[in-house]
């Protein structure tokens, strides 16, 4: 009797991971790392990031970037992310230049200082 109550736990946390793995990859978007994505919806700084790292990859002629919510960036955590990731907020670089649009749908950006 004991076993199959234990048993019956361990099926029970299987069964709930599984579950919790399946939402994580459910919460994707389908298209997220498609090579011929060329549509972007940036909601979060972290969409902003990606964007602008992606951006320094590919060729961006065709790309429509959707700016969707205000974004603020120059907050000290922002600024230890960026030195620890993409370095600079521009999008694309000397082999892949910006070549897209960006569609700002009268949102902002806020703390992106460029200096060179």
């Amino acid at each position: 009797m004991k076993i199959k109550i234990v048993n019956r736990g361990v099926l029970n946390r299987l069964i709930a991971v599984a579950a919790i793995a399946l939402c994580c990859v459910m919460a994707l978007p389908a298209a997220a790392h498609a090579e011929d994505q060329t549509e972007f919806h940036i909601t979060n700084r972290n969409d902003f990031l990606a964007c602008v790292a992606l951006s320094r990859q590919r060729d961006t002629s065709q790309w429509r970037v959707y700016l969707d919510n205000d974004i603020v960036l120059n907050d000290d955590d922002m600024k230890a992310i960026v030195e620890d990731t993409v370095k600079h907020l521009s999008f694309g670089n000397k082999e892949h230049p910006f070549k897209g649009v960006f569609d700002g749908q009268n949102h902002t950006v806020k703390g992106l200082n460029y200096e060179n």
